[in-house]
Formats: C-alpha cells, structure tokens, sequence
C-alpha cells in the first residue's frame, strides 16, 4: 500500500549555486534546475504533482534532438529569443518572449527544439497530472501567445501575468497554478497561500526580500524560494530594484496518486 502523504509547513531559501545543471548540444544550451530528472540530485525532489522544473539558456543557434514523452503535463515559457518547436503531431511553431507552450502528452508525442534567435532563455516545467490514468489519454497541444494571455496591475509598481491557473489563465489537470510577477523598485506585492498548498519562486532578474509571518530571506537572480503552509500563510514580495520571478503554486496532496519519483542514489 503506498504511504499517505501528508501536507508539509515549511520555508526553504535555494541559493543558485545549489541547483543542478545539465548541458544540450555540446554545452551550447545550459540549464540549471530546481527540481531535477528522476534520480538527478537537485534541491527539491519534486514539491506535489511539481516534477521538474528548469531554465534553459543558449548563447548561439543550438538544437535539442527529437525525443518522447507521455503522461506528463509539459510547459515550456519563453523570456528572451525565439524557440522554434516541430513534434511527431505535425505541429511546427515558433515561440518569442512571453509566448507559453502546452503539450499535455497524454498517450506520448516525440518533439525537437531549436533555439533560432539568441540569446534564447526560456523555462521547461512538468506537472504530473495523475500520470497512470493520463497515459491512456490522446496527447494534447496548445501555444498561447504573449498577447493572449491575461495580465493585472498592481498598483503602479506590480504587474502580474497569469499563466496557468483553474481562474483565469489555461486549465492543467493537475493542480496548479504558473504566474510571471514583474515588481518595480521598491514596490510590494503580497498574497494569501491557501491552507495544504505550497509555492515555489524563481528569480528572474533583480533583488526580491520575500517574507512570510515566520521567515524572511533576500533572494538574486537563479535563486529559488519556497512555501509550504498547511493552515494558509500571507507572502509579502518587496523589490529593491525592478524584479521579475515566476512562481509556481501546487495542491501540496492532490486527490490521484502521484507517478513514484526515485531519490538520486548517494
């Protein structure tokens, strides 16, 4: 019988210098990771249905070959550059800043990626949406552009972009919500973190003090934050400079059991 997971309350700072890095074409596309492959040693091992999480950088043209995936949902956000996507569905796009990509891969699809106008950074970023069940699903496609997708005005300082969400935003099927937060100088903006939840931050640019009603810590760019709350928690972001994150918000324990994620061997 699999162990009942159980909500966690918990703050986590994640320096850059601890995450997990990989290379593609010959080291022309690097990533660095909060939350590795499989087996991968990076600082999280997964945070709920959140089961990898990376920013890609390439300096000149490079490609990532044709390879498969099934039963995981699969965003890819575009910062700077252009992404050009093909895959085995037939579908040939190309992606530039703030343009958002879905693959819900369902049965599996094979796709390649190309970056074509450098310098290219985006971020790839799994959800499993109840993979065993999933698996038995056609694959699914989607590209929103930068255009389509809704954003809000926080004052005159914040202004935020939401990506994914079950409110606004495109709908996953697991649980989860993707946001992109870009904060002036000195400006603030908080939020209630619901009860059996947790968030997790990248920082994109800038210098963010992130607090809670129990921790505080100051965080650059690549640095990581996270939030665990069983009982709800109110999260202030104050910028010393302008600031840009994303921050991804996950059902802690979702209702479907999780695909088994193995621990990097010691």
């Amino acid at each position: 019988m699999a162990r009942k997971l159980k909500p966690l309350s918990q703050f986590q700072y994640i320096p850059s210098s601890e995450l997990s890095t990989g290379s593609f074409d010959a080291g022309k596309i690097t990533e660095v990771k909060l939350i590795g492959f499989a087996g991968e040693p990076s600082p999280l091992l997964r945070l709920g249905p959140l089961f990898y999480w990376a920013w890609a950088t390439a300096r000149s043209a490079a490609s990532i070959p044709s390879h498969p995936h099934r039963g995981f949902e699969i965003i890819s956000y575009v910062i700077d550059g252009v992404l050009e996507h093909r895959d085995s569905l037939g579908h040939i796009d190309r992606l530039g800043p703030g343009d958002l990509q879905v693959m819900q891969t369902g049965s599996g699809l094979e796709h390649e990626e190309h970056f074509v106008t450098t310098p290219c950074s985006m971020f790839q970023i799994w959800f499993d949406p109840n993979f065993r069940q999933k698996i038995k699903e056609r694959p699914r496609y989607k590209v929103i552009r930068d255009k389509e997708i809704s954003s809000k005005h926080i004052g005159t300082k914040s202004t935020i972009k939401t990506l994914i969400s079950p409110a606004g935003g495109y709908r996953l099927d697991a649980p989860v919500s993707v946001m992109d937060i870009e904060v002036g100088a000195e400006g603030r903006w908080q939020w209630h973190l619901a009860a059996n939840t947790a968030c997790l931050a990248f920082i994109i640019k800038g210098l963010v003090h992130g607090r809670s009603e129990h921790d505080e810590s100051v965080a650059r760019p690549s640095d990581g934050l996270l939030w665990a709350t069983e009982d709800g928690l109110t999260i202030t972001l104050q910028a010393e400079q302008d600031s840009r994150l994303l921050l991804v918000t996950v059902d802690q324990v979702p209702t479907y059991p999780l695909f088994p994620k193995p621990k990097p061997r010691s």
